[in-house]
């Protein structure tokens, strides 16, 4: 396949899957909201099988640019998308528990594997913040979306089961996170735009 090509399609394929991210996630909590009137949120499985999609797309996107910037030697950005598709992993798979919630015991153990995965989102962001071809203020972002999760899980860690303020937390981080895959859709297709622009010059 011609180079230019081949950088085209890994491009659009990237952005795509970030974008798909956060529409689908979006997207779901709008047409299936939670219900919250118990002392723990139920989840609908319509919302969870789009989530579980987006994210298999993220997954994706997060692969594809770690294993795209490892070629270019950008070792420390490669490992942070590495790390935050592991994360999304781990995300994926305590979602396919919470629609079976039926008491907040079971919810307990769910937000023990969900806590497991926002645990990587610290170290992940930092190493993306390495990215440069990523504008500042868009790495600045990424790093404050992970706060909230990092919150919500320390929260529940040292005894708090007040789910409400716990999933209120959490989805204000994970609001900031669509944003901010949003804003790595854009950045990645106007570096590819620019380096083609370079090449033609």
């Amino acid at each position: 396949m011609d180079a230019h090509l081949r950088e085209k399609y890994i491009a659009y394929f990237i952005a795509t899957c970030f974008v798909m991210m956060a529409l689908f996630s979006m997207s779901s909590l709008i047409i299936f909201p939670p219900d919250f009137s118990n002392t723990y949120p139920v989840y609908s499985p319509n919302l969870v099988m789009l989530c579980e999609f987006g994210m298999a797309m993220y997954i994706g996107g997060l692969t594809l640019l770690g294993i795209k910037l490892a070629e270019e030697k950008q070792t420390m950005a490669a490992a942070g998308f590495t790390m935050l598709a592991i994360s999304t992993g781990v995300t994926a798979v305590s979602f396919l528990e919470i629609a079976q919630i039926v008491s907040e015991e079971t919810y307990i153990q769910f937000y023990y594997v969900f806590a497991s995965g926002n645990f990587l989102f610290i170290p992940a962001m930092l190493l993306i913040s390495t990215y440069a071809a990523f504008r500042k203020w868009i790495r600045i972002i990424g790093l404050v979306a992970a706060i909230p999760l990092l919150t919500s899980s320390f929260l529940f860690l040292f005894g708090s089961r007040n789910f409400h303020m716990l999933e209120n937390i959490s989805n204000t981080g994970f609001m900031l996170m669509f944003f901010t895959q949003l804003l790595w859709a854009y950045n990645v297709l106007i570096n590819y735009k620019q380096k083609v622009k370079h090449i033609l010059q």
